[in-house]
């Protein structure tokens, strides 16, 4: 498909879902200043996501912190 599309989203709000986040496969997340504390709040996520084959979170201050909570989650995957 490949979109190639800038998007700038300040707020999402995905309570009461019918989106299928778990059918994500892939995941752009780079340059988001998402930083441990944001890469955490979205690891849960990944917890219940069986499809999700690609993730960039390049430039996002995430330190091994972040990463190890990240990873964490992403073998419940």
């Amino acid at each position: 498909v490949g979109y190639n599309v800038c998007i700038f989203l300040k707020d999402l709000f995905i309570s009461h879902h019918k989106l299928g986040i778990n059918r994500i496969a892939h995941l752009d997340l780079s340059k988001n200043l998402l930083k441990d504390e944001g890469i955490s709040i979205l690891a849960s996520i990944f917890s219940f996501n069986n499809a999700l084959v690609s993730l960039n979170i390049a430039s996002n201050n995430i330190t091994s912190t972040g990463i190890e909570v990240l990873c964490h989650h992403l073998e419940k995957n």
